[in-house]
């Protein structure tokens, strides 16, 4: 190289190295501007709440409450009030447990808040109703509306007879005087339910093919290091949510590959469980389209209320009225999940109330032998209601997942809420502090 080419090259390294310098630091000034105009929307809404940490938001405050994150919430609304805003990252997010509001949300301008927060991790090309908004989320919804219906449910009491049998069988197998964990028992009754219900997979008989997807259940709600660190950039960095979904949905993608189809590799890599019960859900819908079986379960149901809808109208676009391929495996992934979690946990709640309170264990047992065998009087057994309604109003599922996105710019109260405004419910507060379950039953 001659003298003048390598002072040519100084001279662009000169100019190059400070100009980058430069650009990183405007860059940072933009990015800071950014986060300072953002942690100041709730005041310039009028609205009061935790002062955020730079870049953090209240995250930490948060998810390292002594308690957990609800009770976290329920200390905020102690001190800011029924209406508050915080942050996760940069992501403002509006906690409301004042229950004239959250009845215009919920019900008066639900057309306006139809939509859920997305959740970390979320993937863009889902199609459940979870994940859906506007007219899509309309479109799914009134297709799939048929499948609950009251004779639907009807039809597959005889499948969940069967399942609470077995538990029962279960029971009785438990010696008298030594103390089990009636925990695992729920969770597989759950699953046992969800699998014969959805599915029309009865695990005692293919054992081999349902116990698979309890362990799989089972570990969608274990800790994960990979997930968790990707969540945590999901929620702190949402301008590259695009990048962190993208690299966790084709990670998952490989290892299931490398787990199937590499000889030996399903000894050292396991697959991620989400990624592994949605494709062995789309192979189960592949096999029952390709055979033209029919069962009674919520696969046939939503095959049969798609069909239905599809001839509602003739001069409509085919697409208006069916689910596609992937819309629905993705929501019969989605009740085969969170169906298994929270009904295992209400049970656990329930036997547990049951366990304590023998009276009312007494008088819930008396109302049901009286109307025993007859659907039409089960439905409406009232102290039954009454006891479901008050333990989960104790004990609420999930209460994290309580939350809306705004789809249209609306005024609540004395709030103007813009479109894309995150609403999530303080629970705990709303149910211990209100008394509408107590006005409700008198």
């Amino acid at each position: 190289m001659s003298i003048s080419d390598s002072s040519y090259l100084s001279t662009i390294s000169f100019f190059i190295r400070p100009t980058l310098i430069f650009l990183l630091f405007l860059f940072l000034l933009i990015y800071l501007y950014k986060l300072k105009k953002i942690y100041n929307i709730f005041h310039e809404m009028g609205l009061s709440g935790p002062t955020p940490r730079l870049f953090f938001g209240n995250a930490l405050e948060l998810f390292s409450h002594h308690q957990h994150s609800a009770a976290c919430l329920a200390d905020w609304t102690h001190r800011f009030g029924k209406i508050y805003g915080y942050f996760i990252g940069h992501t403002p997010i509006i906690c409301i447990s004042d229950p004239d509001i959250l009845q215009e949300i919920f019900i008066t301008k639900f057309s306006h808040f139809h939509s859920r927060r997305p959740l970390p991790l979320q993937q863009h090309d889902l199609r459940h109703l979870l994940a859906s908004t506007d007219d899509e989320w309309r479109r799914q919804r009134s297709i799939m509306q048929p499948a609950f219906s009251p004779n639907k449910l009807k039809e597959m009491r005889v499948i969940i007879d069967q399942c609470v049998t077995e538990l029962i069988d279960k029971f009785n197998e438990q010696k008298p005087d030594i103390e089990f964990d009636v925990t695992d028992l729920l969770k597989r009754t759950s699953m046992n339910i969800l699998l014969n219900c959805a599915f029309g997979i009865n695990p005692t008989k293919h054992e081999k093919l349902s116990e698979p997807f309890f362990q799989r259940c089972l570990q969608v709600f274990e800790f994960n290091l990979f997930q968790t660190s990707l969540t945590i950039c999901s929620l702190l960095l949402p301008e590259l949510d695009f990048l962190w979904v993208t690299y966790f949905k084709y990670i998952n993608i490989f290892r299931l590959w490398l787990h199937d189809y590499v000889p030996l590799m399903n000894r050292f890599i396991d697959t991620d469980p989400n990624t592994w019960l949605l494709y062995h859900v789309k192979k189960i819908i592949q096999q029952r389209c390709l055979h033209g079986i029919e069962r009674v379960d919520l696969l046939q149901s939503m095959i049969e209320a798609t069909d239905v809808s599809q001839r509602k109208s003739s001069q409509t676009s085919w697409s208006r009225y069916h689910l596609s391929q992937d819309e629905l495996s993705h929501n019969i992934y989605l009740f085969m999940l969170g169906g298994y979690e929270t009904i295992a946990t209400t049970l656990s709640y329930l036997f547990f109330i049951l366990a304590t309170y023998p009276k009312e264990q007494a008088r819930l047992h008396d109302e049901i032998d009286c109307i025993y065998n007859d659907y039409d009087k089960l439905i409406k057994l009232e102290y039954l209601d009454w006891f479901i309604y008050e333990t989960l109003r104790l004990y609420p599922i999930a209460p994290f997942i309580v939350n809306r996105q705004c789809n249209k710019e609306c005024q609540i109260g004395p709030l103007k809420i813009k479109k894309g405004t995150n609403i999530t419910v303080d629970m705990f507060v709303y149910i211990m502090m209100n008394n509408f379950l107590v006005q409700l039953i008198h």
